[in-house]
């Protein structure tokens, strides 16, 4: 990309990349271009999961997320 180096005066070649960012999830849609508001939100679990439509608010729900946990988690065995 062409910049402007107005000490120098002069115009030239900037690379630049981003080298990590901490973001939640539409901001790692925003960044990646990974889709993140269908079936596919989860980079991780991607087709190992079973989204869910809810009936009334036209969202999706993420079924069998809890597996990553521990086995004797309080989290994984809530109901």
């Amino acid at each position: 990309m062409k910049t402007f180096d107005s000490y120098g005066n002069e115009i030239f070649d900037i690379h630049a990349a981003i080298l990590w960012t901490i973001s939640d999830f539409p901001g790692l849609g925003t960044l990646s271009g990974w889709n993140t508001h269908t079936r596919l939100t989860c980079p991780r679990c991607n087709f190992d999961t079973i989204p869910r439509n809810l009936l009334k608010g036209g969202k999706f729900c993420f079924m069998s997320h809890r597996r990553w946990l521990n086995g004797r988690n309080r989290f994984r065995l809530a109901a």
